[in-house]
């Protein structure tokens, strides 16, 4: 069964986002500042207002209120940089770790 068209409408939106299985999407705070700076250069890009953001280790919450239809692009682009710049950020700690000397 195909996926229903998102309604994208102007105004005001509550987001949430949930990782996969509840597991976490945050695993230290730089990935929770990497990730606010993102939304906050999505918004300015997108000219989306951030009223409010709660982010947990597995889920966050964001109130934005857009201007024009532009909800489905601004999160495609919030979740399609961070994504990639956290795995990325997981692959060199693996990288580096010493694993012949674990903790």
């Amino acid at each position: 069964m195909p996926t229903r068209a998102r309604i994208d409408i102007a105004g005001y939106h509550h987001i949430i986002n949930r990782g996969v299985d509840q597991m976490n999407i945050f695993c230290h705070s730089e990935d929770k500042e990497m990730f606010l700076q993102i939304v906050n250069k999505t918004a300015m890009v997108h000219k989306v207002v951030v009223h409010d953001y709660c982010l947990m280790d597995n889920h966050y919450h964001l109130l934005i209120e857009t201007q024009t239809d532009n909800l489905s692009r601004f999160m495609r682009f919030v979740s399609a940089t961070y994504t990639p710049a956290v795995e990325s950020s997981l692959l060199i700690i693996i990288e580096t770790a010493d694993l012949d000397n674990p903790r």
